[in-house]
C-alpha cells in the first residue's frame, strides 16, 4: 500500500498498536492496516473504516481519527484496502461497480478478525467516505447477520441496493452528507446512468426498515440541523446530518475544517448507542475549527482563510505523499491555483494540520 503522509511526515498516528495485514480471498491477497488498543477488553467492538474511491486505507487511517478513539473507547479498527479497477483507481465493489467479491472479503475478514481476537459478534460495524459509504450500505443490505450498524460520510446506496436491497433483520444507520457535495450529490441522480438516490431518500427507507416511531430534530452545530429517528425494532436509531454549505470533505479529526464536528466521534457515539441502548459521552472534545478552506471541492482556485492561525507556508500533497505545490504566506487569506492539477484527493498542510481538499 502506498504509505502517504503517514509516513513520509511521521504524524501523531504513527503507534505501536497499528499493523499493515493480509488476507486471502477468492485467490487474491488483500491487505488491510489493523489498530488493537493496548489491554483490549474482551469481546470487544469491531469497526470496519472504509476508503473511498481513489483513495487507501492509510489515508481514511491518518484523517478519520478513528485510531485515538479505539484507544479511549477500546475497540478494534480495521481499514481494509479496496483493488484497483479496470480505469486504474482504487475502488469498493458496492454493486456499482463490477469484478471483486468486496462483499464476500469483508464479510471473511470480520469473521476471521471476531474470531483471532475474540472480538463480538454482536457489535461489529462498517463505516466509510464516499465509496466506502456506498459500501457500508451494501454491507447493511447483504451482510446485516455481520455489520450490526453502519454509518456513511459523503456516500449513498448504489442504485442496484436502492432497488433490492431486502435485510434480513434491520440495522441502524447514520448518514453525514454535504447539501453542496457535488461528486456525490445531497439530491442525489436517480434516472440517470448509475443514479443513486438522495440523503433524505436513503434515511426514510431506513426509518421504514427499522420502524421507527419518532422522530426530532437537534442543533448539532452551527451547519448541522440533525434528524434523529427514534423507537425501533430492538431499540435502533437511524441519524441524518446534513451539513449545509459543505462538500465532499470528511468533517473533523485531524483535518480541522468549518464543520465544528468531528464525524469519527459522531460516528461512534452513534454505535455506542447500538451497543448501550444510549449514547455515551466520548472521552476528549474536538478542538475548534480555526481555518476555512473553500471552495471544496474546488475547480481553480482555492481560498484559505487562517483566522488566528500563524504560519508562513504551506504545502499540497497528492494521495501517494508526493509534495505537488508549496508557497509563501503572508497575511491572514491566501489563494492557490489548482486548475493544472488532475482531479482526484489532496493533502494541504499548514501549521502542523493537515486539511482535505478535492479537486474536480
Amino acid at each position: 500500500m502506498k504509505k502517504l503522509l503517514l509516513l513520509l511526515l511521521c504524524f501523531p498516528l504513527c503507534v505501536s498498536a497499528q499493523q499493515e495485514l493480509t488476507f486471502e480471498h477468492d485467490g487474491l491477497t488483500r491487505e488491510y492496516y489493523l489498530y488493537v488498543p493496548d489491554n483490549l477488553p474482551a469481546n470487544a467492538p469491531l469497526l470496519f473504516v472504509l476508503h473511498g474511491r481513489t483513495s487507501f486505507a492509510d489515508a481514511i487511517m491518518m484523517y478519520s481519527g478513528f485510531n485515538q478513539l479505539a484507544d479511549t473507547n477500546g475497540f478494534v479498527a480495521c481499514y481494509p484496502q479496496g483493488t484497483v479497477g479496470i480505469d486504474g483507481v482504487t475502488h469498493w465493489n458496492s454493486n456499482f461497480f463490477t469484478g471483486v467479491d468486496d462483499l464476500g472479503f469483508i464479510t471473511s475478514l470480520a469473521e476471521h478478525l471476531q474470531t483471532e481476537y475474540g472480538l463480538s459478534t454482536d457489535h461489529t460495524f462498517s463505516c466509510g467516505m464516499s465509496n466506502g459509504g456506498f459500501m457500508s450500505y451494501t454491507l447493511a443490505c447483504e451482510a446485516p447477520d455481520v455489520f450490526k450498524g453502519i454509518a456513511s460520510v459523503t456516500g449513498s446506496m448504489s442504485g442496484y441496493d436502492w432497488q433490492n436491497c431486502n435485510p434480513s433483520t434491520p440495522v441502524p444507520v447514520f448518514q453525514i452528507s454535504g447539501k453542496t457535495d457535488v461528486v456525490v450529490p445531497y439530491a442525489g441522480t436517480l434516472g440517470t446512468t448509475g443514479g443513486f438516490p438522495g440523503s433524505e431518500d436513503v434515511i426514510e427507507f431506513w426509518r421504514t426498515q427499522n420502524m421507527c416511531t419518532t422522530t426530532e430534530t437537534q442543533t448539532v452545530s452551527p451547519i448541522i440541523e440533525g434528524v434523529f429517528h427514534r423507537g425501533g425494532i430492538n431499540g435502533n436509531q437511524v441519524w441524518l446530518y446534513p451539513l449545509e454549505n459543505w462538500g465532499h470533505t470528511w468533517p473533523g479529526a485531524w483535518v480541522f475544517t468549518t464543520s465544528q464536528i468531528d464525524a469519527a466521534r459522531e460516528i461512534w457515539k452513534f454505535f455506542t448507542l447500538v451497543i448501550e441502548g444510549n449514547a455515551t459521552p466520548i472521552e476528549g472534545e474536538l478542538e475548534e475549527a480555526k481555518v476555512a478552506i473553500y471552495p471544496n471541492p474546488v475547480q481553480d482556485l482555492l481560498k484559505v482563510e487562517l483566522g488566528d492561525v500563524k504560519a508562513n507556508a504551506y504545502q499540497l500533497y497528492d494521495i501517494h505523499g508526493k509534495e505537488v505545490l508549496a508557497g509563501d504566506i503572508q497575511g491572514a487569506e491566501i489563494e492557490v491555483s489548482l486548475g493544472q492539477l488532475k482531479q482526484g484527493m489532496y493533502f494541504l498542510w499548514i501549521a502542523g494540520r493537515g486539511y482535505e481538499v478535492f479537486v474536480r
